[in-house]
């Protein structure tokens, strides 16, 4: 089977044609792009075209591109997939997370103290001209947002705190709010004033829950290096606004970091504005990969993520998965958390080595496609976020013909169709589908064996036991 797998060629020009010169600046390892996005009230307008065309509404949060910070130096913007194709202009879809379902548990410092839920998201977007290679963007974002009223799910039950830190109540974190001198030695006067007179974390009135962030962006994948530098730039506005009593950390605060992105949306600011505030975390999450090939993080994601993959799905279930792309069926991977819905169905794909996936895969599906590709007829992998609002519902009503992969559970659902819908009766698809499962799991138990030998063999007893016969004798006697 699989006739629409092919073998890959051995070697992606892509990746070996790298030039030294562009290395040595420690951006051409980095993102190649910023985009600042967020929320907007209506006395906010796009600033181009190009960008309004780039905005979309989900549930109750309107999410539109701000500014778009190239950060390519004149010489190599020639070679830049993106700077000549274009930026996608669906890339906010993808960008920004639904706010936080409430919980019992606090399992996670994900929420600062004055009331901003923080995420730092992996994506990938594809692109849509026939003349770009990838076949998608590779982009990490750093989203925060407010859950005020929880009006994205339209249920104050649902909300992570039974009583949210509001736009009002963060007003007494203002005086002691501050940016770190690194950042505000790089302001320019304009930039300088516009924070001074209008923040951007008051501008809205509550009944909306405000949303802003940043997304690095390349043609390559160099998740890892714009993943450091994000990193670094919350940790540095972080660090900068900490107090500290009897060793614990007593503030977390992000009103600085949302009111630098919100000054994008003035007229007065343009993209060489942000260039020299973000620079430096380019430049520090840059600096592991400043003297090594691009490829090299490509392979480190590739590694990172069929770890998560192994981790999530228990040895059966990996080997069902495998099974069901094997044989190039439909797969729906269910999830929460969205950088792991980018990191299975990519790994799951890199499995297939030496072999090469030719049909639709899509990491995470945008709110409005999931519908229409779901019904889609050839074999596809798609991920579908259950932080979604209509995530459960979509999932209660998989065809027959899909196969779903539950990351949080660590549970395969085997479609009940499987080859021609038209034999979905017969003896001949279910003699295959036990087949399938029969393979599968004994499959597992070779890739379980191999993987967790302390349990998987924890009936077995070893063939040979080094232990010195002097031993076993004086056990004996005694």
């Amino acid at each position: 089977h699989g006739s629409k797998l092919k073998q890959p060629l051995l070697v992606d020009d892509s990746l070996c044609d790298f030039d030294p010169l562009n290395r040595s600046s420690g951006l051409s390892v980095n993102a190649e792009y910023g985009i600042i996005f967020g929320t907007t009230t209506s006395s906010v307008n796009s600033r181009t075209e190009d960008d309004a065309s780039a905005s979309f509404s989900s549930p109750s949060i309107n999410v539109q591109r701000m500014i778009t910070i190239p950060f390519l130096s004149e010489s190599n913007k020639e070679a830049s997939l993106l700077n000549i194709l274009g930026i996608p202009t669906s890339l906010e879809k993808y960008t920004q997370v639904p706010p936080k379902r409430r919980s019992p548990f606090k399992y996670s410092t994900d929420k600062s103290d004055d009331g901003w839920e923080f995420s730092l998201v992996d994506f990938a977007v594809p692109h849509t001209s026939p003349d770009y290679p990838h076949g998608r963007v590779y982009g990490v974002s750093l989203v925060i947002q407010r859950n005020t009223y929880c009006t994205y799910y339209r249920d104050l039950s649902l909300c992570l705190e039974e009583s949210p830190v509001t736009p009002k109540d963060s007003s007494k974190f203002d005086d002691q709010a501050i940016l770190p001198e690194l950042i505000l030695s790089s302001l320019s006067p304009e930039m300088k004033e516009q924070l001074k007179n209008e923040k951007w974390s008051s501008q809205f009135s509550g009944d909306h829950g405000d949303l802003i962030g940043i997304a690095l962006i390349s043609s390559n994948n160099v998740i890892p290096s714009m993943r450091a530098s994000l990193m670094a730039l919350h940790e540095s506005i972080a660090k900068a606004n900490e107090q500290v009593q009897g060793g614990e950390t007593m503030t977390h605060l992000l009103n600085p970091l949302a009111d630098l992105l919100g000054t994008s949306v003035s007229e007065y600011i343009g993209p060489d504005s942000f260039k020299p505030i973000l620079e430096p975390y380019l430049n520090a999450g840059s600096n592991a990969w400043i003297d090594r090939p691009l490829f090299d993080q490509k392979n480190l994601c590739e590694k990172r993520w069929g770890e998560m993959l192994i981790d999530v799905l228990p040895p059966v279930s990996l080997a069902l998965t495998f099974s069901a792309i094997m044989l190039e069926q439909k797969v729906v991977m269910f999830s929460s958390r969205r950088s792991m819905l980018l990191a299975c169905v990519q790994s799951i794909v890199t499995f297939l080595c030496p072999l090469e996936w030719t049909h639709l895969i899509v990491p995470v599906v945008p709110d409005e496609m999931v519908a229409d590709l779901l019904q889609y007829p050839a074999p596809y992998i798609i991920g579908i976020s259950s932080d979604s609002s209509n995530g459960n519902s979509w999932i209660d009503d998989l065809p027959d013909d899909v196969t779903l992969v539950d990351l949080d559970i660590g549970r395969v659902i085997l479609a009940s169709v499987l080859g021609d819908k038209a034999d979905e009766d017969s003896t001949r698809a279910s003699a295959l589908r036990s087949q399938v499962l029969y393979l599968s799991e004994e499959l597992g138990r070779y890739i379980g064996h191999n993987i967790y030998p302390r349990e998987w063999q924890c009936d077995m007893i070893p063939y040979r036991v080094n232990i010195p016969a002097a031993k076993i004798n004086e056990g004996v006697t005694s």
